[in-house]
């Protein structure tokens, strides 16, 4: 009981019964946010409780007490131990807690160690919680903390600094309410990352780190999600062990997605919504979805732009690696050679279109035109058409390309791949060079 009694401390404040603005309390302690979404509900239903408890021990006496001699917590929306090892992507509501004093001490320990990011905007609210068991990663972890902060499991966003061998490294966690699993992939990559360079092993299994996502949309309903996240030993396998000092090119590439930043922030709402279904398909499915991620492609190039509109000094960001996290996904070494080998045509029709980027400005302005059109073409044989209305124009500029007839035959999947590695040269070469390289 003392063990369960030191983490509710950490994640509480004792406060008092008056409020800043002076107004009566009846509950004396303030809850980080992960347990007021767990526990929001259901605390006011024993304000009496603490009537006369003048500090925080007793206040967490009463909370302790409560939740061991409770039947159920009807507000409550985490899964039981039962629930989330049967169905890992449950969706759940409420969960009744086992009358046995063992199953209730093990379910309060498990939701008291979720580490958490709190997202905001206007009334909507998400709280992303994240738990492991693994020690080294919990060391790991604690180097997201939030400082300054006045409970001991919250974690920031932004930028996050770190250092390997006297050389600096920062991570960009963004912060946007729309983009949940995007934030968690960074977030894990990181964790990776860490892992690989300070030369921790870890046993990234199954149950290594487990996540639930509750949201609100205003009003004290909230829905809540859980997964275990099960792909971080194929994630690892793929992008970790080669080192990469001092962030691995993986890190680059997502962190490369994030947008500008605009004066209307509500346009990035759709963007960043994007950017976590992407997520979500490489960190709980497992697999990279090629649709979503030209979609992503074809929206950044736009939100590039119109940062530069709205600030002509805005200098435009490339994406990078792509290349090399798509080769990963798909086959790597052991791709088949035929595509290699149309892959590596496509790479050097791209590269040689690319050179209108360091030509005239109109010459610019045509490579402008056809990243555009080109960019959001989904259909083999209209990206084709579309291609070859251009040779005439890349011809009278000295670029002489011929399309191969494979393409027109490939699968949807097949065509993507190439499409959304060509669409990034083309856009990197107009963008032009600068020191962190990649394609």
């Amino acid at each position: 009981m003392n063990e369960l009694k030191e983490l509710i401390n950490k994640r509480v404040q004792y406060v008092g019964y008056v409020s800043k603005s002076g107004k009566d309390r009846k509950v004396p302690l303030d809850f980080d946010r992960f347990c007021n979404v767990v526990l929001g509900g259901a605390i006011p239903n024993i304000a009496r409780r603490f009537k006369d408890k003048n500090s925080a021990e007793e206040a967490i006496e009463v909370v302790l007490d409560y939740l061991m001699n409770t039947k159920e917590i009807s507000s409550s929306h985490f899964p039981t131990l039962l629930r989330k090892s049967e169905a890992p992507n449950y969706q759940f509501g409420d969960y009744k807690l086992d009358s046995d004093t063992k199953t209730k001490k093990e379910i309060l320990s498990w939701f008291l160690t979720f580490y958490y990011i709190h997202l905001w905007k206007n009334k909507r609210q998400i709280v992303l919680g994240i738990r492991t068991d693994d020690l080294k990663i919990k060391e790991i972890i604690e180097f997201h903390m939030l400082r300054g902060s006045n409970f001991n499991f919250e974690l920031k966003t932004g930028k996050i600094e770190g250092a390997y061998m006297d050389k600096k490294v920062t991570y960009y966690l963004p912060s946007h309410i729309s983009a949940a699993y995007f934030i968690l992939l960074l977030l894990f990559s990181s964790i990776l990352n860490n892992l690989r360079f300070e030369g921790k092993e870890a046993n990234l299994g199954n149950s290594t780190f487990e996540i639930l996502i509750s949201s609100n949309n205003g009003g004290k309903k909230w829905s809540t999600v859980y997964h275990p996240i099960s792909n971080l030993s194929k994630l690892y396998g793929m992008f970790f062990k080669e080192l990469e000092f001092p962030k691995m090119k993986f890190i680059m590439f997502l962190e490369s997605l994030n947008p500008p930043k605009l004066q209307n922030i509500n346009v990035l709402d759709f963007y960043y919504s994007t950017l976590s279904d992407f997520a979500f398909s490489i960190l709980v499915e497992g697999y990279l979805n090629v649709n979503i991620f030209s979609k992503i492609i074809g929206e950044k190039i736009s939100l590039e732009f119109r940062a530069k509109r709205e600030n002509k000094a805005y200098a435009l960001r490339k994406i990078y690696h792509a290349n090399h996290v798509q080769t990963k996904f798909f086959g790597g070494i052991d791709m088949d050679e035929n595509f290699k080998k149309l892959k590596k045509r496509m790479f050097a029709i791209a590269k040689e279109t690319g050179k209108l980027g360091k030509m005239g400005d109109t010459q610019k302005g045509l490579l402008k035109r056809i990243i555009m059109d080109l960019k959001n073409e989904e259909i083999p044989v209209y990206f084709v058409e579309t291609l070859v209305s251009y040779l005439p124009r890349l011809e009278r500029e000295g670029i002489n390309i011929t399309l191969p007839q494979e393409l027109v035959t490939l699968s949807i999947r097949e065509f993507l791949i190439l499409k959304n590695e060509f669409i990034i040269s083309l856009w990197n070469s107009y963008v032009g060079f600068n020191k962190k390289g990649g394609n």
